[in-house]
């Protein structure tokens, strides 16, 4: 079992660091490694981790191994009062398939607990996290195509409805 918490302001750098990891390991198939670097310094900005981790809105948590180690994070956004929106899930890929992401997705919707649907999005290529979405009783509901670093990818629009 491994221990969900909000991420402390000075566990940045470590979610950072395992964001960057698991985003090679997932789109280093469809992206240069120089992509890569840009997008995740954009993305994965320690100023935008830092800001997600301060605002009421947000519940941006860690998954700890026994070590406390981070190994995962969630980023869940509160939309308005009846919707969340799923900004990533990201799980070492080292401690996939042990239940890491069923904790963080479990723990955001206790955190959310009067939200009604959580919706999220995926690229389609990647099966792995598809499959988890459908799992956990996600529907599809769309389709976009979408253009990250000169690279086209179709994106998967996801809804589960909670109550």
């Amino acid at each position: 079992m491994f221990t969900i918490s909000k991420i402390d302001l000075d566990e940045i750098k470590a979610a950072k660091d395992v964001l960057s990891l698991t985003w090679k390991n997932t789109y280093g198939k469809y992206f240069s490694a120089k992509a890569i670097k840009k997008i995740t310094s954009r993305w994965h900005a320690e100023k935008l981790l830092l800001k997600q981790a301060k605002d009421s809105d947000v519940y941006f948590a860690a998954a700890k191994d026994k070590k406390d180690v981070i190994v995962g994070i969630i980023t869940v956004r509160k939309v308005d009062a009846d919707t969340l929106f799923m900004h990533r899930i990201y799980v070492n890929p080292k401690f996939q398939g042990m239940g890491v992401g069923s904790q963080l997705l479990d723990s955001s919707l206790k955190y959310f607990s009067e939200a009604r649907k959580l919706k999220l999005e995926c690229e389609k290529k990647n099966n792995k996290a598809c499959a988890f979405y459908l799992k956990k009783g996600f529907k599809i509901i769309g389709e976009k195509d979408d253009e990250v670093e000169g690279v086209r990818l179709k994106t998967v629009v996801f809804e589960k409805e909670l109550r």
